[in-house]
């Protein structure tokens, strides 16, 4: 009965292959618009919309047109459900009219489904059922979902999978957890350092107030220069030799070329309006400003940008240009420049900018400033990059234990009583790789 993607699955013995509409016949109870909102997400599958904070999708007028979901009820995003947007339901609730709600019968146990659908056969199987939507979406119809065959052990087997997933997947994500809260603590911290460098160096000194509320404290012997000091405001428009200029983006990760062949955002008719950056050229969004990831950066190579940026040139060479663009990026993260904003759309006009203060030390404490904050962010990116390496070594091993358990490949039983066999120690190393990582992270020093 297996096809597609399935056809290399072997059959165990005293396991039967079934159509999953009949072993899960979909039901569309409407009417309960009083209980408890749910939602799908990739990853975590049924879930409470009240215990997630970034689902910005709105609720419907009416919720009576929901569907009623019960405890055990397989629930299939079928927009996602190619990418695994589904999972068995531990609550009580109501979904969208656009997912698919299935009730299992008594022969099934709605977590091993869940499992098996999420293995890597059954997800290149489910991507090849759906059909595409442009731009990047792919639509799971009932007729073929329904027919999709599933392959079953007895029931009471079912459920020693599915408890041994439970505990081997739980493990899995804990380490997996454990590497994301180090990189978001890698972010942080260097930060926090950058904030901290910038505004005092890397010595312990006397701390002076400079009586401007984005930097209200420097170090003894700073000097608060308002930046038209050291900075002029320019802009020269590439107008008809647009074509001759690389298009530039302003990103978290600095001032970079943008993919002209990627259909990601929104190009204008005509790049006339653009305007030239040169290399060193300081270049900001002084507009949406707490709405901007990144509002600052400087300019590597020569190119163009937006007309709505504003272009800075130096006109002090006293002035490390590093030193400010770090100093102003510490700023950007906490939005402390919210003082200086005019009209709806949180701006700072040229002139407000250009006269705020910004302290600045001799050029020597700058470019030892620098130095430190460079070194340590290339330590930090290559921490970081082993750190994604080991998240996607525990998700290529969580998808290895899923698909082996749930195709009868590994015996949940005797691997339990052997250690786990081949797979148990991959996941007990993913785990002490994962604690590894928390011992292996830079320290970041603080002023001495």
């Amino acid at each position: 009965m297996s096809q597609g993607a399935l056809s290399d699955i072997r059959t165990p013995a005293g396991w039967q292959w079934e159509p999953l509409g009949f072993m899960a016949p979909r039901v569309a109870e409407d009417g309960y618009g009083n209980l408890e909102p749910l939602s799908v997400y990739l990853g975590a599958g049924v879930v409470r919309r009240a215990d997630r904070e970034d689902n910005h999708n709105v609720l419907g007028a009416d919720l009576d047109k929901y569907l009623r979901v019960l405890p055990g009820d397989l629930v299939f995003n079928k927009l996602r459900t190619w990418q695994g947007g589904l999972g068995a339901s531990s609550y009580e609730g109501i979904v969208s009219p656009a997912y698919y709600v299935l009730r299992p019968v008594d022969r099934l146990d709605s977590r091993f489904v869940h499992y098996m659908l999420v293995s890597t056969p059954y997800l290149a199987e489910l991507t090849r059922l759906s059909k595409f939507m442009p731009p990047s979406q792919f639509d799971m119809p009932w007729e073929a979902l329904k027919r999709l065959p599933i392959l079953l052990p007895p029931v009471e087997e079912q459920r020693r999978i599915a408890d041994f997933l439970d505990d081997q997947v739980a493990r899995i994500d804990e380490a997996t957890g454990l590497c994301i809260d180090l990189i978001d603590s890698s972010v942080e911290a260097f930060k926090s350092a950058v904030i901290e460098r910038t505004t005092f160096g890397l010595e312990r000194v006397a701390q002076v107030s400079t009586g401007v509320p984005w930097k209200p404290l420097m170090s003894e012997g700073w000097n608060l220069r308002p930046m038209r000091s050291f900075l002029r405001y320019s802009k020269r428009l590439v107008g008809e030799r647009w074509m001759d200029f690389t298009l530039l983006s302003l990103t978290k990760q600095g001032v970079i070329p943008r993919d002209l062949e990627s259909n990601h955002g929104k190009f204008p008719e005509s790049f006339d309006s653009y305007q030239v950056v040169e290399p060193g050229d300081l270049v900001m969004c002084l507009f949406d400003v707490d709405e901007t990831p990144r509002t600052v950066g400087l300019a590597h190579e020569r190119g163009m940008v937006t007309g709505a940026y504003t272009r800075f040139v130096w006109t002090d060479s006293g002035v490390n240009s590093r030193f400010v663009e770090l100093s102003l990026i510490g700023i950007d993260d906490q939005k402390s420049f919210r003082p200086l904003y005019t009209g709806m759309r949180k701006g700072i006009q040229t002139g407000r900018f250009l006269s705020a203060g910004l302290p600045i030390p001799t050029p020597d404490v700058q470019e030892r400033v620098v130095r430190s904050l460079d070194e340590l962010q290339d330590e930090l990116t290559s921490y970081r990059s082993k750190t994604k390496g080991r998240i996607e070594l525990l998700e290529e091993r969580k998808r290895a234990v899923i698909t082996a358990a749930v195709t009868g490949e590994l015996d949940v039983t005797t691997a339990r009583s052997i250690g786990m066999g081949k797979w148990v120690p991959n996941v007990g190393a993913s785990v002490e790789s994962a604690t590894a990582a928390q011992a292996q992270a830079p320290s970041i020093g603080g002023i001495e």
